[in-house]
C-alpha cells in the first residue's frame, strides 16, 4: 500500500509565560500556599492527512512517530511514540504526541512517521519526507531555553546549562545569562532574573541582570548593577519585603517597600526607606529618605537627606538638604545646606552657611558662619558670629551682634547688642539698645537705655530715658522722659520734653525748653526757646531768644533777638531787639517793645505787582518823627477841597482834653474824638481811628482857609484905610478953611472942628475891632499870631 500525507501542525501547546505574568507584591503571604492547578505538561496535538493511492485514506491504521534534529539521518530526540487503530476519515487524524520535556531546547526538530494498517503485525511505511514542525510546539523551548513543567506552573529556564530553579519552586522564570562559575538561581516560586550572572532571585522577586546581587525577600527587584542585596534573613525572619534596587553596587535594601536607586554601599534598612544613589548612604528610619551624596545618615522616621556628605537627619520628620557634616536634631528640624550647621530643636531651620546652630523651637539661621539662634522662634538671617538668645529676636546680618531678650532685632552692623524688650538696632557698630521698645537706627557707639527711646545715627549718642530721641549727631545726650535731639555734637537735652534741634554745646534743661540749634546756647525756663546763634540764653518762663549773639531772655514771656539784647529777670513780657553795634541793649520796664535800629526803620503796608512798597511809615536814621510815605505816584482819585467849609467844620468840632482809659488820669491829651472827626470830614478807614496824614491834611486845609480869610480881612482894611485918609484929607481941607475967617470965624471954626475930631476917634477905634475880630477868628481856629 502507497501512503502519502500532508501533515499540517496545528495548535496544540502550553503557554508557559502566562503562569508567572500574574504575580504581584500585594503582602508578605507565602507564594506556596496558592492552590496547585493540573499540568499541561509536554504533549501536544498533532494533525495530518493520510492518502492511500492518491485518495484520501479511510478506515483504522496504526502509527509511529519519531522526532529527529535533522530533516535527513540526525539524533532522535526523545522517545518513540507508537499510537494503534488511529481512524482516518477522508484522509484527516489526529493524535496526541509527547516526546518529554528536554526535547524542545530551541533548535529545530523534524518529525518522523511510520504507518500500516490497523491491527496488523506488519512493518511500518516510513513517509517522506520528515515533516518540520511549525511554531507552535517550539513555545516549550527557545535557544538556550526550557520549560520545566510542575503542578502549578512551569519554571522557564534560559541561559547557561547551570542556572537552576530550586526544587519544589515554580512559576520562575531564568531569562538567561549566567556562566560556569557564577550561574544564575531561582530559590522560590515565581521568581525572576533576566540576566547577568551569579544573581539569586527569591520568591516572587526580581533580578533584571547585572552579576551576583541578590533579591532574597518577597516581591524584591534588582534591576542590575553589581553585589547588590534587596531583602535579608534576620533569625529566621524574612526582611526587605518589597524592596527595590536600580543599580549599583553592594548596595542593601533590607527594609520592607525600601528603595536604592543606584550608587554605591548604600544601606535602605527601615520600611520604606529610600536612597536615590550616591555612597555609603544610610537610611534606618521608616519612611526615610537619601536622594544621595556621600556618607549621610536618614536615621529616623521620615527623616530626609537631599544629598552632601556626612550629613545627618536624626530624629522624626528631619530634613537635610545637602551641605557637609549638617545635622537635623529634632522632629521636623530642617538644615538646606553649608557645612557643620546644627537644627537641633524641634521645627528649627539652618538655610546653610557655616557652623550654624539653630537649638531651640521655630528658630531659624538662613546662613552665614558661626550665628546662634537660642531660643523660640529665634532667627538670625545670615552675618557671622550673630546671637539671637531671645524669644522671637531677630538679627538679619552682620557680626558679633547680639539680640538677648524677646522681640529684639538687630538689622545689621557689628558687635550691636539688643538687650532690651521689642528694641531694634538698625545697623551700624557698637551701638546698644536697652531700654524695651529702644530703637538705635545705626551709627556708632550709640546707646538707647531708656523705654521707647531712639538714636537715628551718629556716634556716641545717649537717649537715657523713656521716649527720649536723639536723631544723630556725637556726643548728644538726651537724658529725660521725651527729650529731643535733632542732631549737632555735645548737645544736652535734661529736663522732660526739652528739645535740641541741632549744633554745638547747647542745653534745654528745663521742661518743654527748646534750642532750634547754633551754638553754646541755653534754654533753662520752663517752655523757654532759643531758636539759634551763639551764647543766647532764655531763662525766663516761655521766654524767646530768636537767634543772633549773647542775647539774654531772662524775663518770663520776654523775647529778645539781634545783638546783646539784654532783659531782665524781672522785665516779663518784653520785646528787645538790638542791631550789630556791640554794646548791650537792656530792658526798661516789663511789656515793653522796645527796638535798636540805627539804620532806621520801616513799616510797609502794601505793595505792587512789582514788590515796590505803596503805602507804609518809617523811621530814618537819627530821626524822632514817623516820615509817612506821600508819593504822589502812590496816590489817586484826587479831588479839591473847600477850605474855608473844612475851617468851618474843624470850627464845630468839640476840642477837649481828656486821658485814654488805658493810662492814668494824670496823663493828659487834648484833641477831637474819632467819631467827631469821621462825622465831620469822612475820611480815613473807620470812625474809630484818626489817620495822622487825615489830621494833618485837615490842619493844613484849615489853615489855608484861614489864610484866605485873612486875606480877605487884610484887603478889607486896607479899603477902609484909604477911606480914612480921604476922609483925614478932607477934615484938614476944612479946619484950614474955617482958621482963615477971623475970630468969629475962630470961635465958628473951634466948634466946627470938635465934630470932625471926634468922628476920627471912632473910626480908628473901629478899624482896631475888626482886627480883634479877626484875631479872634484865627485864635478859635487854633492859631497863635
Amino acid at each position: 500500500m502507497t501512503y502519502k500525507r500532508l501533515a499540517v501542525p496545528v495548535v496544540a501547546l502550553l503557554l508557559l509565560l502566562s503562569g508567572v505574568a500574574g504575580a504581584s507584591v500585594r503582602g508578605p503571604a507565602p507564594l506556596h500556599t496558592s492552590q496547585a492547578n493540573t499540568s499541561l505538561g509536554t504533549a501536544f496535538t498533532y494533525q495530518g492527512r493520510l492518502t492511500s493511492g492518491g485518495a484520501p485514506a479511510n478506515g483504522s491504521y496504526d502509527f509511529e512517530f519519531r522526532l529527529y534534529d535533522a530533516e535527513t539521518r540526525g539524533r532522535q530526540m526523545g522517545n518513540t511514540v507508537a499510537i494503534d487503530n488511529v481512524v482516518v476519515t477522508d484522509g484527516l487524524f489526529s493524535v496526541v504526541l509527547d516526546f518529554g520535556a528536554a526535547v524542545f531546547t530551541g533548535e529545530a526538530r523534524y518529525l518522523e512517521i511510520g504507518v500500516r494498517p490497523g491491527n496488523s503485525a506488519s512493518a511500518y511505511t516510513t513517509l517522506t519526507p520528515r515533516q518540520a514542525l511549525m511554531p507552535t510546539p517550539y513555545a516549550l523551548a527557545l535557544p538556550g531555553l526550557y520549560a520545566q513543567p510542575n503542578d502549578v506552573s512551569p519554571n522557564l529556564i534560559g541561559g547557561h546549562s547551570d542556572n537552576s530553579v530550586a526544587a519544589g519552586a515554580y512559576g520562575a522564570t531564568i531569562s538567561g545569562g549566567g556562566e560556569s562559575s557564577a550561574p544564575n538561581l531561582a530559590t522560590h516560586d515565581l521568581a525572576t532574573i533576566g540576566g547577568g550572572a551569579g544573581n539569586q532571585a527569591g520568591a516572587g522577586a526580581t533580578i533584571a541582570g547585572g552579576v551576583n546581587n541578590v533579591a532574597s525577600a518577597q516581591y524584591t527587584t534588582v534591576s542590575g548593577g553589581f553585589s547588590n542585596v534587596a531583602g535579608s534573613e534576620r533569625r529566621g525572619d524574612q526582611t526587605g519585603i518589597a524592596s527595590t534596587i536600580g543599580g549599583g553596587t553592594d548596595n542593601q535594601a533590607t527594609g520592607d517597600a525600601a528603595t536604592i536607586g543606584g550608587g554605591s554601599g548604600n544601606r535602605a534598612s527601615g520600611t520604606y526607606t529610600t536612597i536615590a544613589g550616591g555612597w555609603d548612604n544610610e537610611a534606618f528610619g521608616e519612611y526615610s529618605t537619601i536622594a544621595g551624596g556621600q556618607r549621610n545618615h536618614a536615621a529616623y522616621d521620615f527623616a530626609t537627606v537631599g544629598g552632601g556628605q556626612e550629613n545627618l537627619a536624626d530624629e522624626h520628620f528631619a530634613t537635610v538638604s545637602g551641605g557637609e557634616n549638617n545635622e537635623a536634631g529634632a522632629e521636623h528640624a530642617v538644615v538646606a545646606g553649608g557645612e557643620h550647621n546644627q537644627a537641633l530643636a524641634p521645627h528649627t531651620v539652618v538655610g546653610g552657611g557655616q557652623a550654624n546652630v539653630a537649638d531651640n523651637r521655630f528658630s531659624t539661621v538662613a546662613g552665614g558662619q558661626s550665628n546662634t539662634a537660642s531660643d523660640e522662634y529665634a532667627t538670625i538671617s545670615g552675618g557671622a558670629t550673630n546671637e539671637a538668645s531671645g524669644q522671637y529676636t531677630v538679627i538679619s546680618g552682620g557680626r558679633n551682634n547680639i539680640a538677648s531678650r524677646d522681640y529684639a532685632s538687630i538689622a545689621g552692623g557689628q558687635t550691636n547688642q539688643a538687650t532690651g524688650q521689642w528694641s531694634a538696632i538698625g545697623g551700624g557698630g557698637a551701638n546698644e539698645a536697652g531700654g524695651q521698645y529702644a530703637t538705635v537706627a545705626g551709627g556708632q557707639n550709640n546707646a538707647a537705655s531708656g523705654a521707647h527711646a531712639v538714636i537715628g545715627g551718629g556716634e556716641a549718642n545717649e537717649a537715657g530715658d523713656e521716649h527720649a530721641t536723639v536723631a544723630g549727631g556725637e556726643d548728644n545726650l538726651a537724658l529725660d522722659e521725651h527729650t529731643t535731639i535733632g542732631g549737632g555734637q555735645e548737645n544736652v537735652a535734661s529736663s522732660p520734653f526739652a528739645t535740641v534741634a541741632g549744633g554745638h554745646a547747647n542745653t534745654a534743661s528745663n521742661d518743654y525748653a527748646t534750642v532750634g540749634g547754633g551754638g553754646a546756647n541755653e534754654a533753662s525756663g520752663d517752655f523757654a526757646t532759643v531758636s539759634g546763634g551763639q551764647s543766647n540764653q532764655a531763662s525766663g518762663q516761655y521766654a524767646t531768644v530768636a537767634g543772633g549773639q549773647d542775647n539774654t531772655a531772662e524775663g518770663d514771656y520776654s523775647f529778645a533777638a539781634g545783638r546783646r539784647a539784654k532783659i531782665r529777670r524781672d522785665h516779663s513780657g518784653s520785646f528787645l531787639f538790638a542791631d550789630a553795634n556791640n554794646v548791650d541793649f537792656r530792658s526798661e520796664v516789663s511789656n515793653e517793645f522796645a527796638v535798636r535800629a540805627t539804620g532806621g526803620v520801616r513799616f510797609v503796608t502794601a505793595i505792587n505787582s512789582s514788590g515796590q512798597r505803596t503805602a507804609g511809615v518809617e523811621l530814618s536814621t537819627g530821626a524822632s518823627a514817623w516820615s509817612t510815605l506821600s508819593d504822589r505816584n502812590a496816590k489817586a482819585n484826587f479831588a479839591p477841597v473847600d477850605e474855608r467849609e473844612i475851617v468851618a467844620r474843624l470850627a464845630a468840632i468839640p476840642i477837649q482834653t481828656w486821658n485814654y482809659k488805658a493810662q492814668a488820669p494824670s496823663i493828659r491829651h487834648i484833641g477831637p474824638v474819632a467819631q467827631d472827626f469821621y462825622a465831620a470830614f469822612g475820611v480815613g478807614e473807620d470812625e474809630r481811628h484818626i489817620s495822622t496824614v487825615d489830621a494833618d491834611g485837615v490842619a493844613l486845609a484849615a489853615i489855608q482857609g484861614l489864610y484866605q480869610m485873612l486875606q480877605a480881612k487884610d484887603a478889607e482894611i486896607a479899603a477902609q484905610q484909604e477911606q480914612i485918609a480921604a476922609l483925614e484929607a478932607r477934615l484938614a481941607a476944612l479946619e484950614q478953611t474955617a482958621g482963615m475967617a477971623g475970630p468969629a470965624g475962630s470961635a465958628q471954626a473951634m466948634r466946627h472942628t470938635t465934630a470932625p475930631a471926634s468922628l476920627s476917634t471912632w473910626l480908628l477905634l473901629g478899624g482896631f475891632f475888626l482886627i480883634g475880630l479877626m484875631l479872634v477868628e484865627r485864635w478859635r481856629a487854633g492859631g497863635r499870631q
